[in-house]
């Protein structure tokens, strides 16, 4: 049972990395690429002015095709982490809180994962992986 314990931690560290790489691509996706541009303008007087405008374009696809595969990875270490969790307590993980907070991440990740398959929209995940992150930080502490 010992060596359960192990691998079930080995997973979660697994899945800690993998979400944590998953939320900074689709951070990365979500703030997209911001294209700067300024132009002159000349009235009949002979004024020249000046304008600047932001031009909010999205980002690399890429990106979020690689925090997909990303998450879906940390959801498979995670529930590895689980189901070995769980085999080792023989009963459900939610007895205390870091077995809550094992199945939390997991649930969490899988739904959004869903979500974003049904619907295919990815710049949620900057916020969803965000908080991923944010538990699974709080599972290390």
């Amino acid at each position: 049972m010992e060596g359960l314990v192990k691998l079930s931690f080995y997973c979660f560290a697994a899945a800690s990395i993998s979400f944590v790489l998953s939320a900074i691509c689709y951070i990365s996706y979500a703030l997209g690429r911001i294209r700067l541009r300024h132009a002159a303008f000349a009235t009949p007087e002979g004024r020249t002015f000046t304008a600047s405008s932001a031009e909010f374009l999205p980002g690399p696809s890429g990106a979020a095709r690689f925090a997909t595969m990303l998450a879906w990875f940390g959801v498979f270490f995670q529930g590895l982490a689980v189901l070995f969790r769980t085999i080792v307590s023989e009963r459900g993980p939610y007895s205390n809180m870091y077995e809550f907070s094992l199945a939390f991440v997991f649930a969490v990740s899988l739904v959004y994962l869903i979500f974003e398959r049904m619907y295919e929209v990815k710049q949620l995940g900057a916020i969803v992986m965000t908080i991923a992150v944010g538990m699974c930080l709080y599972i290390w502490s």
